[in-house]
C-alpha cells in the first residue's frame, strides 16, 4: 500500500516547469522580437514543453493514441479557431474595408495555436517510432526533425496544419523520453555544478549567436542551437527543484498553472490574435503599454482557471482526467 501510494505522488518539479514555461511564453509574445530578452525566452521555451511532453510519453496502440491526442490537443485548436475566426467575422462585418482573415490564416495555424497542431503531429510520429523502431527512435527523430530545417534552406514550401511544425518538434519529444528511460536528470544532479556550468554556456551560445523560432521550423545554427535548447531546459529544471524546495507558495501558484496550462494557452492565443489592448488601455502612456498589457496578460491567469473550474465543457476540454492529478501535486 506504501509503494502504490508513493507511485501516486506527482513530483511538482515538472509542474513548475511547465508553469514557468507558460509565463515566458506569455512574456515573450508580450514583449516581441525588438525586447533584449526575445532570444533568451525563445531559446528553449517551445521545446521545454516538448522535451516535457517526451518525458512523460509512453508507446501505445496507434489508434488509441491518434483518438487520444484528437481529444486532447485537436479540439481545442478548434476552440481557438472557432473563437479567432468569429471574432475576425465581426471584425469585417464592421470594417468591411479592412479584410482581417484569409485560407492561409487558417491553414496554417491561428497565432500560437500552432504548437497544438505540431505537438499532435509529433506525438503521433514518435509514437510511430517507438512501435516499428524501438532501438533507433532517437537517430530517426533527429533525421525526422531535419527535414524541414533542410527545406527552409532550398524552398518556401509550406505544408498545412502546421506539419512541418510537428516534425521539427519530434527530436525534442524523443530527447525527454530518452532522458526518463536512461534516468539522465539522476545522473545529472550527482554532477550538478557541472551539467549547470554546460547547460548555462550552451543555452547562452544559442540565445547570442544562434536563434530558434519554432513556428518557422527555424534553427539558425541548426544542431548547436539544440543544444541550447536543451541546456535551456535542464537550468529550467535545476531552477524548478529549487523553488519546489525552498517556496511552496510559488510551487502550488505554479502547479495551478500548469495543471490548467492548456486553457491558458488556448484563451492567450484567442487574446494574441484580436489586437485589443491599445484600445482598451487608451489612457495608458504608450511608453509604459507593454509592462502593463504583460501585467494584465498574466492577471488574467486567474479567472481563466476559475472559469475553466466553473464551466464543466470547458474543463473537460481543457483538462480532463487530471483531476486526479490537481489533488495529489496540491502542497
Amino acid at each position: 500500500m506504501l509503494d502504490k501510494d508513493k507511485q501516486k505522488v506527482r513530483d511538482n518539479t515538472f509542474d513548475v516547469m511547465k508553469g514557468i514555461g507558460i509565463f515566458l511564453m506569455v512574456t515573450g509574445h508580450t514583449l516581441g522580437p525588438e525586447s533584449p530578452i526575445h532570444n533568451y525566452i525563445y531559446a528553449f521555451h517551445m521545446p521545454l514543453f516538448f522535451i516535457l511532453s517526451g518525458f512523460f510519453a509512453k508507446q501505445t496502440e496507434s489508434r488509441k493514441n491518434i483518438n487520444k491526442q484528437f481529444n486532447r490537443l485537436v479540439k481545442p485548436f478548434f476552440f481557438i479557431c472557432f473563437n479567432v475566426v468569429l471574432i475576425k467575422c465581426i471584425h469585417n462585418l464592421i470594417n468591411p474595408g479592412v479584410p482581417s482573415i484569409n485560407w492561409e490564416f487558417v491553414l496554417n495555424g491561428i497565432g500560437p495555436g500552432w504548437f497544438l497542431l505540431a505537438l499532435f503531429w509529433g506525438r503521433i510520429i514518435f509514437n510511430t517510432l517507438l512501435t516499428f523502431f524501438p532501438k533507433r527512435h532517437l537517430s530517426l527523430s533527429l533525421l525526422i526533425s531535419l527535414i524541414p530545417l533542410c527545406l527552409s534552406q532550398w524552398t518556401t514550401i509550406d505544408i498545412p496544419f502546421n506539419f512541418l511544425q510537428g516534425l521539427a518538434c519530434v527530436i525534442f519529444i524523443a530527447i525527454g523520453f530518452y532522458a526518463k528511460q536512461n534516468d539522465i536528470l539522476q545522473r545529472m544532479s550527482r554532477k550538478s555544478k557541472l551539467c549547470i556550468t554546460f547547460s548555462f554556456l550552451f543555452w547562452l551560445n544559442t540565445s547570442i549567436f544562434g536563434e530558434i523560432e519554432m513556428s518557422a521550423y527555424h534553427f539558425k545554427l541548426w544542431v548547436i542551437d539544440y543544444l541550447g535548447a536543451i541546456g535551456g531546459t535542464f537550468l529550467c529544471y535545476y531552477l524548478s527543484r529549487f523553488i519546489v524546495e525552498h517556496m511552496p507558495i510559488t510551487t502550488k501558484a505554479l502547479t495551478k498553472v500548469s495543471i490548467f496550462s492548456l486553457a491558458i494557452y488556448a484563451f492567450h492565443s484567442i487574446d494574441f490574435c484580436i489586437p485589443i489592448w491599445h484600445k482598451l488601455l487608451f489612457f495608458v502612456n504608450e511608453d509604459y503599454m507593454v509592462s502593463v498589457v504583460l501585467l494584465v496578460r498574466i492577471a488574467l491567469f486567474y479567472p481563466i482557471i476559475l472559469l475553466t473550474t466553473r464551466i464543466p465543457i470547458l474543463y473537460h476540454l481543457f483538462v480532463g482526467k487530471q483531476q486526479t492529478i490537481l489533488k495529489q501535486s496540491s502542497p
